[in-house]
């Protein structure tokens, strides 16, 4: 769910996070690939250590070479437990067996030479008893803490008894194509390298986290459908593949191309779904469904929403002059987050419970802060705003 033009332009101009004179500028690279700029001087909290608990796994990326395809994958296998570690014991049975039943499909020679159909069935079981709402719960977040298996469907059957619980998964008719499926994964891997070389550049997670950030946003458009007005439905642009390709996104495919790639690089973060708002004089109007991240840096787990902080296509806006994104709800106080950005429950969404405090309520690392740049109040707003266009 995008913002509309409007909104944009007001967030840009009048927020209290206003940047003076540092739209962080993306140079366009010879092949037409954004690089980041420069972040100014940041102090970390702490010393940069030991990496969060995320799992990492050595798999190569898929390949049709016969003498690994015993061991290869879609994608470098890289997950956060963000959602598992807030389930009761027997959501997360039921969720390590799915875990179990899809590394094996995804680690496969099938997986790179066979045509799959409807007949391709995971199955993972469960000894305990678990509610529809729970197993439910269960698929949302193995899938939340999982954005790289984009070959998996929505849908899902399940059976419910005293003798514990069985889960159908199915995976995507869009990749039944052993061809069509491995295309996408060497396209997903071939960005996927060109980012790391430049986030290993970066020394600390803040800087990686906002040069990933400016790379999303930069080489990305909001996907629409055919009558440029309606977000587009098809799967590929709710996952990692509509960024990662370069075909575009709606909100949940950059929040999980953000959360994916950040776990490539060892920070936990995590999709966060729920229902997006806009806030205007005070008064709330609910955008719809919308989702966004939870990055841990410096031990604490900052908000960030990387479709609102995407430009788009503003008109007279010159991208190559004053950036491709803003930072208005980067590393945001959580509790000036919430006001535009309610997660869901499992009563009302399927997303996992969150407790009180789950995020930081600081204001240290809101990029305005950290580079300097940030207008408190809106008392001279637009002195301010005169001088930057005068300067521009």
């Amino acid at each position: 769910m995008k913002r509309s033009i409007l909104s944009r332009v007001a967030a840009m101009l009048l927020s209290v996070m206003l940047v003076l004179t540092t739209f962080t500028a993306l140079a366009v690279a010879e092949e037409g690939h954004c690089e980041a700029a420069a972040l100014p001087t940041y102090t970390p909290a702490t010393s940069p250590g030991q990496p969060p608990a995320v799992k990492l796994s050595a798999q190569a990326s898929a390949t049709s070479s016969a003498t690994s395809a015993t061991t290869v994958t879609a994608v470098t296998a890289v997950t956060t437990d963000f959602c598992r570690a807030r389930l009761s014991n027997t959501e997360r049975a039921l969720y390590d067996s799915i875990d179990a039943a899809v590394t094996e499909l995804a680690d496969s020679a099938g997986f790179v030479f066979d045509d799959w159909s409807e007949d391709t069935v995971l199955t993972a079981t469960a000894s305990g008893t678990l509610t529809m709402a729970a197993v439910q719960l269960v698929v949302t977040a193995y899938f939340s803490d999982h954005p790289q298996y984009f070959w998996f469907d929505s849908e899902f059957a399940y059976l419910i008894l005293s003798a514990g619980t069985t889960l159908k998964l199915f995976v995507d008719p869009d990749y039944y194509s052993a061809a069509v499926r491995i295309g996408t994964a060497e396209a997903i891997a071939a960005t996927e390298a060109r980012w790391m070389k430049a986030l290993e550049r970066c020394p600390y997670d803040y800087e990686k986290v906002r040069v990933l950030h400016d790379l999303i946003c930069c080489e990305t458009d909001y996907a629409y459908a055919a009558d440029g007005v309606t977000p587009e439905a098809g799967r590929w642009a709710h996952s990692i593949v509509g960024v990662m390709t370069g075909r575009g996104a709606v909100c949940d495919g950059y929040a999980r191309t953000f959360q994916y790639m950040l776990n490539r690089c060892g920070i936990d973060a995590v999709t966060i779904s729920g229902e997006g708002f806009d806030v205007t004089d005070g008064a709330r109007r609910s955008l719809g469904a919308h989702a966004w991240n939870a990055v841990k840096i410096d031990g604490e787990y900052y908000l960030v929403d990387v479709t609102w902080d995407d430009i788009g296509a503003i008109e007279g806006f010159d991208k190559t002059r004053f950036g491709y994104s803003v930072y208005d709800y980067f590393c945001t106080q959580s509790s000036v987050f919430a006001e535009s950005h309610v997660p869901y429950t499992p009563e009302n969404g399927g997303f996992v419970a969150l407790e009180d405090g789950a995020f930081s309520d600081s204001t240290s690392h809101e990029y305005y802060r950290v580079c300097g740049g940030y207008l408190d109040g809106r008392d001279g707003a637009g002195e301010a705003l005169e001088a930057f266009t005068q300067n521009a």
